[in-house]
């Protein structure tokens, strides 16, 4: 075989390789050589059926060298079949296998779906979105050889009245109110006042209501020529193709922590000064009823004493590992534990994961598991005399000394760590908005 052949049939390789990187939401390089392939390759998601999960966009306000206090990312929130082209939210090159797929939604009698579109030809059909239920398809939006927006709901054709023309961007409003289903369109991004658009048609047939919506693709051999911008198409209220949201992270750290998405560990590093810390000062409990719920995985070695969490610097220590068991301590004064002294309520394992949650009802101290999709009280502790609070939060780290102690030895995940007082979110792992 020729020296050239193995070069095409390497670069053939590497493509191929790309492609399917490309499949599973891999971040994919600008230049897309033999050299970043392995990074691609590392950039796929896991658990995900999402194009990907998200996009870091921006990082702003770093509190200290190893965290990320807020992170804004992008969201995509839709799956990719097959190996159709995703540029950012800017997808094309559909076919009859290669399309869009959005979540399942719950569209009820009243919805307005939205989609931006650029077509590249009239020269056929040309689906933008579809109804479907399994692999029964009930219709579609598309745009006609005549270069008309049109319904087809498996019977008859709503055809438009506006001449679109290739390589221009347009925007679709359908309108479904009650047995009224609308169509409108107009040039460039979309809107939200109805008065900037055209109306096309009106009486078509639903056929989106109870359906997965499929994007670029109707039928056998129907599809979309020209790119549909996910961006700017969303559903009214209760989807949207891509997103914004801010993370933020609501602690700081201290030495070799490790931050993963939330997810704290390496507290013990044998220097024993690797924790994290509540942001500020966290307004006071006065003397109201409290929850406090966390989520944590135990590391290989549980036989030490390990402090996960606690609840001020000298008053509550929900979550203390003595000797493989998880221990309840409560204390009224910030010097002894006189409501309750190293209460047993759970024998942990190695390497596992736990859902707790700590509360003071205002009668009685309760620490539960969350299992199989309920709570279940582990232990109980009659009492009305609340703890001392000093406003403090202290993850992986024991301070009643005043140095840090008993370090952890698994992780935590922030993102469900929260307390509330009288009902109310006080403090919170991880925020996120829109």
């Amino acid at each position: 075989m020729s020296i050239s052949n193995e070069i095409q049939k390497l670069q053939t390789n590497l493509t191929n390789s790309y492609e399917a990187c490309n499949d599973k939401g891999a971040t994919m390089p600008a230049s897309q050589n033999f050299d970043n392939l392995a990074d691609c390759i590392d950039s796929i998601p896991t658990g995900s059926t999402l194009k990907r999960t998200f996009v870091l966009e921006e990082e702003t306000g770093h509190v200290d060298t190893n965290n990320i206090t807020a992170t804004t990312v992008k969201l995509y929130n839709y799956t990719r079949v097959s190996r159709v082209v995703d540029n950012n939210g800017i997808i094309s090159d559909f076919n009859s296998s290669k399309y869009i797929s959005l979540p399942s939604l719950s569209l009820g009698s009243d919805y307005e779906i939205n989609f931006t579109f650029t077509p590249a030809d009239f020269d056929a059909d040309r689906p933008i979105i579809s109804g479907y239920s399994g692999t029964t398809g009930y219709g579609d939006v598309f745009i006609s050889t005549t270069g008309l927006i049109s319904l087809w709901d498996n019977s008859t054709s709503s055809n438009g009245v506006t001449q679109m023309s290739v390589n221009s961007k347009y925007s679709f409003k359908l309108v479904r109110n009650g047995s009224t289903l609308d169509m409108y369109l107009k040039s460039g991004s979309p809107s939200e006042d109805i008065n900037d658009y055209t109306l096309e048609f009106t009486g078509a047939t639903d056929i989106f209501s109870s359906k997965t919506i499929r994007v670029g693709m109707w039928g056998t051999n129907q599809y979309f020529t020209g790119t549909v911008d996910m961006n700017e198409s969303y559903i009214k209220g209760i989807w949207r193709g891509v997103s914004k949201s801010t993370i933020v992270d609501n602690y700081s750290m201290t030495g070799h922590v490790d931050y993963n998405s939330g997810v704290l560990s390496n507290f013990y590093d044998n220097s024993a000064n690797s924790y994290a810390y509540a942001f500020s000062t966290i307004p006071d409990l006065e003397n109201n009823p409290w929850e406090f719920e966390c989520e944590f995985t135990t590391g290989s070695v549980i036989n030490t004493d390990q402090e996960i969490i606690g609840i001020s610097t000298r008053g509550t220590s929900p979550f203390y590992i003595i000797s493989s068991n998880l221990r309840l301590y409560l204390s009224s004064n910030g010097t002894s534990w006189d409501i309750v002294s190293g209460q047993i309520y759970l024998a942990l394992a190695t390497n596992t994961t736990y859902r707790l949650k700590a509360e003071w009802t205002g009668t009685e101290y309760k620490v539960s598991r969350y299992e199989n999709g309920e709570w279940n009280v582990l232990t109980t502790v009659t009492s009305s005399t609340p703890i001392h609070f000093d406003n403090n939060l202290w993850l992986g780290v024991n301070m009643r000394s005043g140095s840090p102690a008993a370090m952890f030895r698994g992780s935590i995940n922030t993102n469900y760590c929260i307390l509330r007082s009288n009902g109310n979110i006080i403090w919170q792992g991880i925020t996120q908005s829109n």
